[in-house]
């Protein structure tokens, strides 16, 4: 009986739980080229990746640090520049295996010119800090240059449907 009432506790406080917004150009570590203005983005600004160079030591990446106060499954969304438009990208959440960046239901909410929200994964995490690391793998095929605006990271416990900028 215990069991079952906190499993039910458990799944009341994440019906409850808030999102979890993390603005891409406060990230802890990154190699792009820095914070840009774009039109449309939260606060105006994006973590923008632009470069006909190669990395170079390691590839160009950013590192966001992040805390969750809840048990849970935690979809992550990225209000970002659309998959078929940047660079390929992949992304690892507490040093689990690197997977694709890409639109994982195949659905992308554009809200400003080169930018668009979409889910890339789910993740299952316990309550404390985490690190979610994404890094480019290779040029654009439109000009051959590394590609890539990060505007925002969300973790939501519930279903995130993204509006814009909220």
């Amino acid at each position: 009986a215990y069991g079952i009432a906190q499993m039910a506790l458990q799944d009341i406080s994440t019906g409850q739980a808030t999102d979890l917004w993390i603005e891409a150009e406060q990230s802890s570590a990154n190699s792009f080229h820095g914070v840009q203005p774009m039109a449309g983005a939260s606060k105006g600004l994006a973590l923008a990746l632009d470069s006909d160079e190669s990395a170079p030591l390691a590839p160009y990446s950013v590192t966001c640090l992040f805390e969750v106060p809840a048990n849970s499954s935690y979809e992550i969304w990225v209000a970002a520049t659309p998959p078929n438009e940047g660079s390929p990208m992949t992304y690892e959440v507490e040093h689990v295996s690197w997977s694709p960046l890409v639109a994982s239901d195949g659905r992308l909410e554009a809200y400003a010119q080169g930018l668009a929200w979409y889910k890339i994964g789910t993740a299952n995490l316990f309550p404390g800090k985490h690190t979610l690391k994404i890094k480019a793998e290779g040029r654009r095929q439109q000009d051959n240059r590394y590609y890539f605006a990060l505007d925002a990271v969300v973790l939501s416990p519930r279903g995130f449907r993204p509006n814009g900028i909220a």
